[in-house]
């Protein structure tokens, strides 16, 4: 389960994104998981998002992490930006990181619930896990009284934190505002749906990395229900727990726990939809908008374009595993991916750091990064090689795409199980990764028309949208709703039940009750008889 919140260390960079509204007469907060992967770019989306809309937008980040996104892909010019100093240095948070992707590639037990918890320190390298360094980052935000004093200036009306990093939930109360949930990974029963008053069903919900489908036998249910509580103990335990701490140490609500104060948020925002999840029941204070980073494509830069239109017919592969992984593979992962790769007929575009793997073939253009939405896009592309990120498989689904999948840690697996089930992914276990094993996927998926047919059909299904409005639009729709209108008349009553009242533990024992009352009361009064036949 720690690989569930490997991203949350990427808050440990030090960002906080603050989005101030004036349309409305509002003010927004928004707390973001970092810059590291989807979260920042999507932190970066909603602002300019809410810019369109006529707001003004102010980020508050460490100096730090700061100077290390400041090249001209994080927000509009027209973004006020305040700096603070965090008590770790970032490069503690990469270490931190690279020591989680390095043992989850290692790993011999993917499907194992233990295997997602947070491996132990490597000798001689920092004695620190996800959990201590996220309550670190969080306790440095409520402690800093420069910091709470310009944002309780700001008297916000709103605050929007990202579902990885909880600290915008005590955030709320040090300033006494409001708070939305958003959410980049899916929806997850134990974490997500126990705590927003969504109806629980092991019976056919998946839970968090347990890469089931939504069709399970006896075993896969059983599986399933142990998992959830196996994973819900966890979760309270490494995590909430965790920021209870924290909240106790600044005396934070001391009437609720850190647990009480979860259901306590205006709304759930989730950028998922019933493409890349399954269909479940979902209260109306809970929102799937679809992968806020899809959209039409930019204009490719010149060397991508020119690449993909010289790949003929054949067309083009994109690679990409994610800044996360693609720099901890090890050698022999990643000469097995560019053996396979120089195999293909087809052109392939790479994004893959460090040195490049000596079986580099003559079709692999490797670069240090991709504007991966726009490549997906071109006509030339026949296939996308993923490591299964949600936000990844939200664009593959948007630009009708086939996927190879080759998942490494947290949801990653799950999300790939998911789009397999629909029909237009394969799925690769990287732990067994041959050289021939990616060429043999993307063939598999580029000669077998039935990927591509069904990834044309999901691209038509997720920009059928009946709002008219883009993901990253409907985000800042429900945000300006939840302030005008309040959602008290979202939020369904489960909300406030008990856990007996919840699953009527006190009917169901009423009714055994009378039931055991009146089997007693026959069984009598038929003895009582068979007394008074028997004295005749």
């Amino acid at each position: 389960m720690g690989a569930l919140y490997l991203i949350l260390i990427c808050c440990l960079s030090g960002h906080i994104v603050l989005f101030r509204a004036v349309a409305l007469g509002s003010r927004i907060l928004y707390v973001s998981a970092g810059g590291i992967g989807s979260h920042y770019p999507a932190g970066v989306a909603i602002s300019k998002s809410l810019v369109r809309r006529g707001h003004h937008v102010t980020v508050c980040i460490s100096q730090e992490s700061y100077d290390s996104v400041k090249d001209g892909r994080d927000f509009p010019p027209n973004v006020e930006t305040i700096t603070f100093r965090a008590s770790f240095p970032l490069e503690t948070t990469f270490r931190t990181i690279d020591k989680y992707v390095r043992s989850a590639l290692r790993s011999c037990a993917p499907n194992d619930v233990i295997d997602e918890l947070p491996p132990q320190d490597y000798p001689g390298q920092d004695d620190h896990t996800i959990f201590d360094l996220s309550a670190s980052f969080c306790d440095d935000i409520l402690k800093n009284t420069e910091l709470i004093a310009k944002l309780s200036a700001s008297r916000f009306d709103m605050i929007v934190g990202d579902t990885t990093f909880l600290c915008y939930a005590l955030l709320s109360q040090k300033l006494s505002v409001p708070f939305i949930h958003f959410g980049l990974t899916p929806m997850a029963p134990s974490q997500h749906d126990i705590f927003a008053g969504n109806p629980v069903s092991p019976a056919y919900v998946p839970e968090r990395a347990s890469e089931l489908t939504d069709q399970l036998t006896f075993r896969q249910r059983f599986k399933n229900t142990l998992m959830y509580h196996l994973v819900r103990y966890f979760y309270n335990k490494l995590v909430l727990q965790t920021f209870e701490l924290v909240q106790q140490r600044h005396r934070l609500r001391p009437d609720v726990t850190f647990q009480q104060l979860i259901p306590e948020a205006e709304m759930w925002i989730f950028s998922s939809n019933f493409l890349v999840d399954f269909a479940r029941p979902l209260p109306p204070h809970v929102r799937f908008v679809g992968g806020v980073l899809t959209g039409p494509p930019s204009q490719l830069i010149e060397e991508l374009d020119v690449f993909a239109n010289s790949s003929g017919e054949a067309g083009l592969v994109v690679v990409t595993m994610g800044t996360l992984i693609t720099s901890q593979l090890t050698e022999q992962q990643s000469q097995a991916m560019a053996t396979s790769l120089s195999l293909l007929p087809q052109k392939v575009v790479w994004a893959f750091s460090g040195r490049a793997p000596s079986a580099v073939g003559n079709n692999t253009l490797i670069v240090a990064r991709i504007p991966q939405n726009d490549l997906l896009a071109h006509p030339k592309v026949r296939a996308f090689v993923s490591h299964g990120g949600l936000n990844s498989l939200h664009e593959s689904v948007y630009h009708g795409v086939p996927v190879v999948c080759v998942p490494v840690f947290g949801d990653q697996g799950d999300n790939c199980v998911r789009l397999r089930t629909r029909g237009m992914a394969v799925k690769v276990d990287i732990k067994n990764l041959m050289d021939t094993t990616l060429y043999e996927a993307i063939t598999e998926i580029i000669q077998n028309q039935r990927y591509k047919d069904t990834a044309v059909i999901m691209s038509q299904i997720a920009k059928d949208r009946v709002s008219g409005m883009s993901p990253v639009d409907e985000t800042a729709y429900w945000i300006e709703y939840a302030i005008k209108h309040g959602t008290q008349h979202l939020k369904p009553r489960a909300l406030q039940l008990s856990f007996i009242e919840y699953f009527m533990l006190d009917v169901l024992a009423i009714n055994v009750v009378i039931v055991i009352a009146i089997i007693v009361g026959i069984k009598y009064t038929c003895c009582s008889r068979k007394v008074e036949v028997a004295g005749q």
